[in-house]
């Protein structure tokens, strides 16, 4: 798994795939139970260094894509 550099909480996450689905459904919360991680953001570097690796789909494309393909491959 390889980031993008670009930082996305789990809400967003889970709000871009509800808005995705078009689901009415609303996230419930749980109050944070001592985590000691607050954020992680995953570095391109050595990817980019080490792999020549670059990304060429965004969140929203791929999250779409990849819930399209399970809903034509899994459902």
């Amino acid at each position: 798994n390889v980031g993008t550099g670009v930082k996305t909480s789990l809400k967003d996450l889970a709000n871009k795939i509800l808005k995705i689905k078009n689901s009415k459904l609303k996230l419930l919360y749980q109050k944070d139970k001592n985590s000691f991680v607050k954020n992680r953001v995953g570095s391109t570097i050595k990817a980019k260094k080490d792999l020549e690796f670059f990304y060429k789909i965004n969140l929203d494309k791929g999250l779409k894509d990849l819930i399209h393909w399970y809903d034509l491959n899994i459902k």
